[in-house]
């Protein structure tokens, strides 16, 4: 386990907070759990999760699993960070696919 402090922007907003970090090696899955700062004052719980999902083909697919529970019904869901990852993961995807060779 990694703990880190995070300032993160979301919605034009900067969020801080702590993260620690597990690695499954096993089922390619890494959750970031966040707290303390902004997290505490939104959410009991915050974990953001990605796994890598094969698909048989020499290929994968990343699936973002956003766990949160709020700490009282007039907090709005976390969409901002749903649009954070998605634009993350098409960065990196976009990153990956620019350094790939492809046999002519």
């Amino acid at each position: 386990m990694v703990l880190i402090a995070l300032g993160i922007t979301i919605d034009g907003k900067v969020h801080t907070c702590h993260e620690s970090i597990e690695v499954d090696e096993q089922n390619k899955k890494i959750t970031f759990k966040l707290f303390g700062g902004d997290i505490d004052e939104h959410y009991k719980v915050f974990n953001l999760i990605i796994e890598v999902i094969d698909k048989g083909d020499g290929s994968g697919a990343a699936k973002w699993t956003v766990e949160y529970e709020k700490i009282n019904e007039d907090i709005d869901p976390p969409n901002g960070w749903m649009d954070l990852l998605g634009k993350v993961t098409r960065e990196v995807d976009a990153h990956l696919v620019k350094g790939v060779n492809i046999p002519l």
